[in-house]
């Protein structure tokens, strides 16, 4: 533990320990060693010292939102007027949806159509409030 100490962090130090613990665990059920060495083995302490995740500014979602592409010029004439870029404005919702919601990727990604439904004016999700899409 004490090399291990020296070249992780903490966390990642107690990960190794929790790994290790479960191997022994596993091998203790199925009756391959009597005991688990690593049971009485503690790791660091550690302790979170932030409480809270940081948030995007108005100004750094904005920012953010506008790198965004949202057209592009044909391949084929490079004089012709730009035409939308679709790829960039899935991405661009996507990242809407999540900095204005505080929702994880994985769950914007399983959103349906069906999962939106209107009152008054703004588009509402059965789990996110989704109204900025209309702004992208």
């Amino acid at each position: 533990m004490h090399d291990l100490q020296d070249e992780l962090s903490p966390p990642s130090v107690k990960q190794h320990l929790t790994a290790i613990r479960l191997l022994f665990d596993w091998l203790v059920t199925g009756h391959v060693i009597d005991t688990n060495p690593a049971h009485s083995v503690r790791g660091p302490r550690y302790t979170v010292k932030k409480g809270k995740t940081p948030v995007l500014t108005p100004e750094e979602a904005h920012a953010l939102l506008e790198s965004v592409p949202i057209t592009k010029k044909p391949a084929y004439d490079t004089e012709a007027a730009d035409q939308p870029d679709l790829l960039g404005l899935r991405d661009r919702a996507l990242i809407a949806i999540m900095v204005f919601s505080f929702a994880r990727i994985g769950a914007v990604i399983q959103m349906k159509v069906g999962d939106y439904f209107v009152q008054g004016r703004r588009r509402i999700s059965a789990n996110l409030f989704v109204a900025i899409v209309a702004w992208v």
